[in-house]
């Protein structure tokens, strides 16, 4: 039970930050977007501008672009490691389950053991009884000094 509710609380923390991690990277997309075209400039318009211009702006999109491959391999180095702990709770998980295996196989074991010396023990005591005590029967003098004790 326990480790159920392990697993469903780990389960709730991966989509809660799933979640978040979502809600920031769609954030992050959209001002990337607005301060992007707040920069460019649009193809049509490259008319009538300076050497120098196009420069700085071929300048301006290669920085954009090494900025951007920057996020993805910090991205792709976020998901590695994700992907790495939830490799590690898998594993974590799985010993868990062995050892739960184990132990109720001994614990089974334990009690067979237990059921099979409480079944001796019964059967000693039936044994006793049938052997010693039931097979005695009451002689006269029984029957009479129950006779004379309720008198």
């Amino acid at each position: 039970m326990l480790n159920d509710q392990l697993r469903l609380a780990m389960d709730t923390r991966a989509a809660q930050l799933a979640k978040l991690e979502e809600s920031c990277r769609i954030a992050m997309m959209s001002a990337m977007a607005k301060a992007n075209k707040a920069q460019r400039v649009q193809p049509h318009c490259w008319k009538g501008i300076t050497p120098e211009q196009r420069a700085a702006i071929k300048k301006a999109q290669e920085v954009q672009r090494q900025e951007k491959e920057a996020q993805r391999e910090a991205e792709r180095a976020h998901n590695a490691e994700w992907e790495g702990q939830a490799v590690c709770l898998a594993q974590a998980t799985m010993e868990l389950e062995e050892q739960e295996r184990q132990l109720g196989a001994e614990f089974r074991r334990g009690l067979g053991s237990f059921n099979q010396q409480l079944a001796k023990e019964q059967k000693a005591q039936q044994n006793y009884l049938n052997s010693i005590i039931y097979t005695n029967e009451p002689t006269a003098q029984y029957y009479l000094q129950f006779n004379t004790s309720s008198r």
